[in-house]
């Protein structure tokens, strides 16, 4: 019975009460004495627990304090480089502002100094002129005005010596073109002056003969041109009596000048026979000379081309 109660005990397992023979007072002390030795063992072991725990978690402890020691180490050494950078980055900030300020004030100080020199020099501009300055300034305009009459007199003798030799070039070009008309030789610009003039006369009177000859320019005038010139009388426009001229190539002189129609008309065959013979029987009158928005300009125009 002993055996049994110990083994039951000892897993832990409920004491069955069984009527066993001995005596119950035999049975109550060993259970008393069993349940005394159980209690003090498991205090012990919790006590011996418990230490434990505290230590294992004292020695955690120390170890997460060195773990955060170290980081807050790190993160403070971290720190202090970051802080050393940003205190060079705004020592480097403060001397340039501290350049700038220098340069600034030592600016200001140079205009400073001029602004006194101008002031200086102004007074001394502004000093009434001694006697003896007020000498030389008087000899240096006489010297001045004296170089200046030189200078005119010299203009003017120029100018009379340049009047007389034009004069003399004047004269000497009449006697040679006297000389040379007594020769029979003619002078070219004097030709081609008597030539203009001639060329104006010959347009002038070629004008007044063709507006007696056109008239008002009506339709009747342009069916008898067209019949003068050979074309059909009975066009019924103008714009078609303009059309059939345009193929007839005739001097105007020569037109003009004729008395039979269209029998005593030269014809030509095409512009350039009629520039050539215009120019030969010298019939043809220079374009400049004609009035700009004339017919006939843009004729002449038309022949010039065919030289």
């Amino acid at each position: 019975m002993a055996t049994d109660k110990i083994h039951q005990e000892n897993t832990g397992g409920r004491v069955q009460e069984v009527d066993q023979p001995g005596s119950d007072v035999e049975d109550w002390e060993f259970v008393h004495e069993y349940s005394y030795k159980y209690q003090s063992v498991s205090e012990k072991s919790v006590q011996d627990a418990v230490v434990n725990s505290i230590t294992e978690g004292a020695i955690v402890d120390d170890k997460q304090t060195d773990g955060e020691i170290t980081d807050q180490r790190e993160e403070e050494g971290m720190t202090t480089d970051v802080d050393e950078k940003l205190a060079a980055k705004r020592e480097k900030k403060r001397e340039k502002r501290r350049a700038y300020k220098k340069r600034a004030q030592e600016r200001r100080v140079q205009e400073k100094e001029q602004e006194k020199a101008t002031v200086a020099i102004v007074p001394q501009q502004n000093e009434p002129v001694s006697d003896q300055n007020q000498q030389k300034l008087a000899e240096t305009l006489a010297e001045v005005n004296f170089a200046k009459k030189q200078i005119d007199d010299e203009i003017r003798s120029l100018q009379k010596a340049q009047t007389i030799a034009q004069n003399m070039v004047d004269k000497l070009n009449e006697e040679m073109t006297q000389k040379m008309s007594g020769l029979g030789i003619t002078h070219k610009e004097t030709d081609k002056k008597m030539q203009k003039e001639a060329f104006s006369d010959d347009l002038a009177d070629l004008v007044t003969d063709w507006e007696e000859y056109f008239g008002e320019g009506e339709l009747e005038d342009w069916q008898r041109l067209c019949h003068d010139l050979g074309l059909p009388r009975d066009l019924p426009s103008k714009t078609k009596c303009r059309k059939a001229i345009k193929t007839i190539h005739v001097n105007i002189r020569q037109f003009l000048d004729t008395t039979r129609y269209p029998g005593g008309v030269i014809f030509f065959k095409n512009v350039y026979k009629l520039a050539h013979w215009s120019r030969k029987s010298k019939k043809l009158i220079p374009k400049d000379l004609i009035t700009r928005g004339h017919p006939m300009r843009a004729l002449m125009r038309e022949l010039s081309r065919c030289y």
